[in-house]
């Protein structure tokens, strides 16, 4: 007799069905959102930078929260392939590869950048492991504040 094999992904959690039940394509919504309420990183209007964008969870959010005026840019080396808002833009490519072509591409003027390469760019850093991490990740994020 044949067992049953279980569909179910065995990293499955509250977060993973909360992204499903709010039409995000990844938990790591979440991780931002708890970053966001800690140190209101992004404001309506502001202009954000999302370096290594895919799936694509931080782009809609960060979309939510500029909406009005802002506008987000995200890059990866994947292809995002979810719909995004109008303000959104997405580019696929490496962007620690090719500065100077991406920045051609996407412009300056940002805000807030979103990547954990930016720690010596700020006058202030912050490490935050939010709840929403799993308890076995060794991820941290760096928050910077106040750029140089």
């Amino acid at each position: 007799m044949r067992r049953k094999s279980s569909k179910k992904n065995s990293w499955e959690d509250h977060y993973t069905r909360k992204a499903r039940k709010d039409r995000y394509p990844a938990r790591s919504v979440y991780k931002l959102q708890e970053i966001q309420q800690k140190f209101r990183i992004i404001k309506k209007g502001d202009n954000v930078l999302d370096l290594g964008c895919a799936p694509g969870s931080w782009l809609l959010y960060a979309a939510e929260l500029t909406s009005g005026g802002g506008k987000v840019v995200g890059i990866d080396q994947k292809p995002v392939a979810i719909q995004t808002p109008d303000h959104v833009k997405v580019y696929t490519g490496d962007a620690l590869d090719e500065v100077e072509t991406v920045v051609g591409m996407i412009g300056r003027g940002f805000n807030v950048v979103i990547s954990e390469a930016v720690k010596r760019r700020f006058r202030q850093q912050k490490t935050f492991k939010p709840q929403s991490s799993r308890k076995a990740s060794k991820e941290i994020f760096i928050i910077g504040l106040d750029k140089i």
